[in-house]
């Protein structure tokens, strides 16, 4: 499969996610979302390929150049961010009652998802050797597939530095403040690290901070957004296609992969890879009781065992969150 058909996919399927969001949130939200991950995710990719001997990942098709490849990794980054954010609003709405409009448990549940995006797509394309990661991660071998702790790990964190600084600027009470533009720094944060700073040391730094936020602050989102039960501008069932436009795009990602897994690779294998991601997605979904999610993971636990156990990760969230909810729910009531 060449980079041409990709690339068109991924750019219509960036202008859907565009359409949604500038429905749903507005063209301000829309444009500085998109705008500044196009630049931010271009500029990692382009000095990651830059300094080549130190990039951790190597593209392994010789007829694509470095802006192709730079570019593709760029509209791939626009997708899943858009992608992650708007499931996890998804859940945290549809399992939660006081924590839906925070912004860091948001931000959390957000990288975890892009997490999981990351290792169904990483697993697909290493196995399809479309790139390769130079180092060797033996951590967690048992229980990944043939992605490394290391890319999932690499996802995560950038989509936080980036996500953080753009929902304090742009979707946060400091979006008033004239000093916002210091949370600039955040996504320069992990491409300096990256060049001066091991980068244990930065991940540690980052999660430790980024785990009590989501915790214990309450600051909130403060944007505009149409509810769409009260928008008489579509039919109702325009409107329904609209509002899911990031779950239809995630759900043809998935049959992409799995497409890919089954059709290309010949690796029934990866399917478990696929997992986590559908696992978030099920939780998006109110009318699915969250006891049969528990009862469906279990099954799948017994049968798949230990290559299962990333998957349990969107069930844990919900798990330690759930308390916290309750306890806030608990506070109220006694006022």
């Amino acid at each position: 499969m060449t980079v041409l058909p990709l690339l068109t996919a991924g750019i219509i399927a960036v202008g859907l996610l565009m359409l949604h969001s500038y429905i749903l949130r507005g063209p301000r939200i829309t444009f500085n979302f998109f705008f500044f991950t196009f630049l931010c995710a271009f500029r990692k990719e382009r000095i990651l390929l830059t300094f080549a001997p130190r990039c951790p990942y190597e593209y392994l098709n010789s007829g694509i150049s470095i802006f192709w490849s730079v570019l593709s990794a760029t509209i791939g980054w626009l997708f899943a961010f858009y992608i992650a954010w708007t499931l996890a609003e998804e859940i945290l709405k549809k399992r939660f009652i006081f924590l839906e409009k925070r912004i860091f448990i948001t931000l959390l549940l957000t990288g975890l998802i892009i997490g999981s995006i990351s290792y169904c797509l990483e697993s697909t394309g290493i196995a399809l050797n479309w790139w390769r990661w130079k180092f060797t991660d033996y951590r967690l071998t048992n229980f990944l597939s043939v992605c490394p702790l290391m890319a999932i790990e690499a996802w995560f964190f950038f989509s936080i530095y980036f996500l953080a600084a753009y929902f304090l600027i742009e979707c946060s009470r400091y979006r008033r403040a004239n000093w916002k533009c210091v949370f600039f720094l955040l996504p320069l944060i992990s491409l300096w690290f990256f060049q001066f700073i091991p980068p244990k040391l930065s991940q540690g730094m980052a999660i430790s901070t980024l785990l009590p936020l989501a915790l214990f602050n309450s600051l909130q989102f403060e944007y505009g957004q149409i509810k769409w039960e009260e928008s008489k501008r579509f039919p109702l069932n325009i409107r329904y296609l609209l509002n899911n436009i990031p779950l239809f795009m995630m759900l043809f990602m998935v049959v992409f992969v799995m497409i890919m897994d089954l059709a290309v690779a010949r690796q029934p294998i990866l399917l478990i890879s696929v997992l986590p991601i559908l696992f978030f997605f099920l939780l998006s979904v109110k009318k699915i009781p969250f006891y049969s999610i528990i009862i469906l993971a279990t099954v799948l636990f017994i049968l798949i065992g230990k290559k299962f156990v990333p998957s349990l990760v969107p069930i844990g969230f919900i798990l330690v969150f759930r308390p916290i909810d309750w306890m806030i729910k608990m506070a109220r009531i006694k006022r």
